[in-house]
């Protein structure tokens, strides 16, 4: 199912026991004692199936993880280089640009079984949640505040001038919604990076406090056009 937790290292419980299980009957043989405690050997046998299954080998036991190791239908899903969303607002003159990109890899895990034929149209509608949601705001201060529909935490690391009318400002994005599809209900979850573009023409000090939150619009739909820019998408599980 779609709706097992992140375990790591230093976790405990019943849903650690149920790793365990998982583990062992994947490999057919008892590979790890069956106990509720994520442990140093734990991760060990963790890192060596995602190594084996072609995932990020880091120990954690995520939404992908989940899906290899349980057989749960499921898409990893690869940010382009290009923005996903965009908009431009103007100020009385001054035209307002603003463009934001993704970055990294992002699951859509599903809780039931679903036709393989049309899996990635569905994961492509659950991505689409988010970038047809987005939203820019506190535009005039140091750390413009960009707002999901759903679920995403997007926080800003830093921002870098590129020119004196063209600003850059970048951080992480923590991705955690739920969101009904074509094939039941369908989980994103995924830890990627953005990159906010924003362009001020002409530069005009201060003029960004007048521009409120702006929407943004989406660039395209990924579940129409999932490899734009060099995006790509990767079935899991059964």
């Amino acid at each position: 199912m779609a709706s097992e937790p992140e375990l790591r290292t230093g976790g405990s419980g019943e849903w650690v026991l149920y790793l365990r299980q998982s583990l062992n009957h994947h490999y057919r043989q008892s590979v790890i004692a069956e106990s509720g405690e994520f442990d140093a050997a734990l991760e060990s046998v963790v890192r060596h199936f995602q190594h084996q299954q072609g995932l990020p080998a880091d120990g954690v036991v995520d939404a992908a993880t989940w899906a290899v190791l349980t057989g749960t239908p499921a898409v990893r899903y690869r940010w382009p280089d290009v923005p996903v969303a965009s908009a431009a607002a103007d100020l009385g003159g001054v035209l307002v640009e603003l463009a934001v990109t993704l970055t990294g890899e992002s699951t859509v895990a599903f809780q039931r079984a679903a036709d393989r034929d049309g899996l990635g149209l569905a994961a492509g509608a659950a991505l689409d949640a988010l970038t047809t949601g987005l939203s820019v705001g506190d535009l005039g201060s140091a750390g413009p505040g960009i707002t999901a529909a759903v679920g995403a935490e997007f926080r800003q690391a830093s921002a870098s001038p590129l020119a004196p009318n063209h600003t850059e400002f970048a951080g992480s994005v923590h991705l955690d919604y739920d969101v009904a599809t074509g094939h039941g209900l369908a989980k994103v979850t995924g830890q990627i990076g953005y990159a906010l573009e924003v362009t001020v023409s002409p530069h005009i000090p201060g003029v960004l406090a007048e521009a409120g939150v702006v929407a943004l619009v989406a660039a395209f739909a990924i579940a129409v056009a999932p490899d734009t820019g060099g995006a790509s998408s990767l079935p899991l599980g059964a």
